[in-house]
């Protein structure tokens, strides 16, 4: 007695451009720590100086401006994501019925 196996691979259009751009973000966001490392570092025995609490603040400034363009991106896909599934779900329960028709 033959078993058959039946599977459905699903995949969101768009899935790449979507990885390449977290990855970007991520990237920078990698980059922006260790510069705020860097400003922590140059300035550790003058920590609450004005100089070095202004530079800090700028590269905190620039990693929220990227945390932004990074949730940008996810909510960009989550409403793709969402787009398509309505899609597939509209095409399966038409399917169905047409499935339902013939029977």
């Amino acid at each position: 007695m033959a078993i058959r196996t039946i599977s459905t691979r699903m995949a969101i259009e768009g899935e790449a451009q979507y990885k390449q751009a977290i990855s970007a973000c991520n990237g920078e966001l990698k980059t922006l720590k260790s510069s705020l490392a860097l400003v922590e570092s140059s300035f550790k025995g003058n920590a609450n100086s004005m100089e070095a609490l202004t530079e800090k603040g700028k590269v905190l400034a620039e990693m929220s401006a990227q945390q932004g363009t990074k949730v940008q991106e996810l909510r960009k896909a989550l409403e793709n994501a969402q787009e398509h599934q309505k899609k597939y779900s509209d095409a399966a329960a038409e399917a169905g019925q047409k499935v339902a028709e013939y029977s």
